[in-house]
């Protein structure tokens, strides 16, 4: 993948600051793995250019037309019925068999 002149971690890192969407991330993420498990870079490179690639992700508008759920989700959860939901981390999750851990409840149920 690289040549022996190529600083395979350097040029990652300058792929993630010129990537302009989340798909060009998605792409160098695949990549990031490829060098790691060929032995073309070091574990704290790896983690270097991950915390990197969240960074960059965080300033990337998320595309329109995005596969996330609607923040007014009203399925049910399979598990406990409850159509109540929240978010984590971009996706709707059952409030009830997943309760936030910043706000006590005491009559929470956790799955």
């Amino acid at each position: 993948m690289y040549t022996n002149n190529e600083d395979p971690q350097r040029t990652l890192n300058e792929r993630i600051g010129q990537a302009i969407t989340w798909r060009s991330l998605e792409n160098i993420c695949v990549d990031i793995d490829a060098a790691f498990l060929g032995g073309n870079l070091t574990h704290e490179g790896l983690e270097s250019l991950c915390q990197f690639v969240s960074h960059r992700a965080r300033s990337i508008d998320e595309p329109t037309g995005s596969a996330t759920v609607s923040l007014r989700d009203t399925s049910q959860c399979d598990c406990c019925g409850s159509a109540e939901r929240r978010e984590n981390g971009g996706q709707m999750i059952c409030a009830i068999c997943h309760p936030d851990p910043l706000r006590h409840r005491p009559q929470r149920r956790a799955a």
